[in-house]
C-alpha cells in the first residue's frame, strides 16, 4: 500500500496521506458494529469512496492500522495485478497460491510475514477486491 504499512501506519499517517474519510465507523462499547457499516469488524473502519461502488477501507486497532481492503481499480500491485485482472494474472506472481473456488472466498494469497495476508479475492475468475491486513485484524477479507 505504498508508504502504508499495515501493522505500522498511524490513524494520522493515513489522514496526511489519504485525506479525511468518506465515512467513519466505530465499533459500540458493547462490540456491535455500528448500522451501515460495508464489513462487520472490532476497532475503527474508515471508508474512502473512489466511484460507484469503488471504495478502500482502512481497519485501525486502537491508533494503527491492522486491515486494509479496496475495489479501487487504480491501485496496481506487483506491477501487473489490480482490481478487474484475470485470475490467471493474478496466479502468475512468484509465489502466489489460489485457494480454489470451492472455498467461502475464493481468492489468490501472495506472500506476507507470518500471520500477515496479503490476498486478491476473485469471483468470475477476475479480481474484484484487494486485502491486507496483521494477525487480529479488525475485518475479515470477506467482510463478515
Amino acid at each position: 500500500m505504498g508508504p502504508l504499512e499495515i501493522g505500522v501506519a498511524t490513524m494520522s499517517k493515513v489522514r496526511l496521506l489519504e485525506g479525511a474519510p468518506s465515512r467513519v465507523f466505530v465499533t459500540s462499547a458493547s462490540g456491535a458494529p455500528p448500522g451501515g457499516s460495508p464489513v462487520n469488524f472490532s476497532g475503527s473502519l474508515w471508508q474512502y469512496i473512489c466511484g460507484f461502488g469503488c471504495y478502500s477501507l482502512y481497519g485501525f486497532t486502537g491508533q494503527v492500522l491492522t486491515a486494509f481492503g479496496s475495489t479501487d481499480p487504480a491501485l496496481v500491485a506487483f506491477g501487473r495485478v489490480r482490481v478487474g485482472s484475470s485470475l490467471a494474472v493474478a496466479k502468475s506472481v512468484l509465489g502466489a497460491a489460489f485457494s480454489g473456488l470451492e472455498v467461502q472466498c475464493p481468492g489468490v494469497n501472495y506472500p506476507a510475514p507470518k500471520g500477515y495476508q496479503f490476498t486478491a479475492l476473485v469471483s468470475s475468475a477476475k479480481v474484484f477486491y484487494w486485502y491486507q491486513a496483521a494477525p487480529d485484524a479488525g475485518f475479515s477479507a470477506c467482510g463478515s
